[in-house]
């Protein structure tokens, strides 16, 4: 976007930070759409460190991850939830369009944002998210902050040995698979 107007660079660089997409939100281009049944969305991550050969994120254009800052971050959500709040959205749901939510260093002070956010306004009542297959303790410390907007589902793409090897995607082995699919302390089982 430049100027108002749609551009094309053939000669793009690689983003820095996520900040450097100007906000929709900010910039009035969603305003039309919150009249309407609308599930907003927010990126704070774009890109997959993994290098799985099935998915469409495993390519090596994609394996670099590039963060919104936490500041754009509360923007954003604030506004959304503004507007949310003005058009009578109660039962609102929130998209967080990352790919692997929980994962990145920002993640926790993000997952923090939301949750001030819900206590103080409702708002979000519900989020839908992708989080990380590999879900290890800080993973859960952060999606434990907001645990009881999220449901957390644990995912393997096989626990064949010959197969993972296959699709190159290693998986932590299916005693821990096993335990991270009973942790109370984010799951509601």
């Amino acid at each position: 976007l430049h100027e108002g107007a749609y551009t094309l660079n053939e000669h793009l660089t690689k983003l820095e930070t996520l900040d450097e997409i100007p906000s929709l939100y900010a910039a009035g281009f969603m305003d039309k759409f919150f009249s309407q049944k609308l599930v907003p969305r927010i990126q704070g991550t774009r890109g997959c460190p993994f290098s799985c050969s099935f998915c469409r994120l495993g390519v090596q254009s994609y394996n670099r991850v590039v963060q919104l800052s936490v500041q754009r971050f509360r923007e954003d959500l604030d506004f959304v939830t503004e507007r949310m709040q003005e058009h009578g959205y109660e039962d609102g749901l929130l998209r967080i369009a990352d790919d692997n939510f929980g994962m990145p260093p920002l993640d926790r002070e993000k997952a923090q944002l939301i949750r001030g956010k819900h206590d103080s306004t409702g708002f979000p009542p519900m989020i839908t998210t992708d989080t990380s297959k590999f879900v290890d303790d800080k993973a859960f410390g952060t999606l434990g902050i907001i645990k009881d907007l999220l449901y957390v589902s644990n995912t393997s793409q096989s626990l064949n040995e010959e197969t993972l090897k296959a699709i190159k995607r290693p998986n932590k082995g299916f005693a821990v698979f096993e335990a991270t699919s009973r942790r109370r302390d984010v799951l509601r089982l």
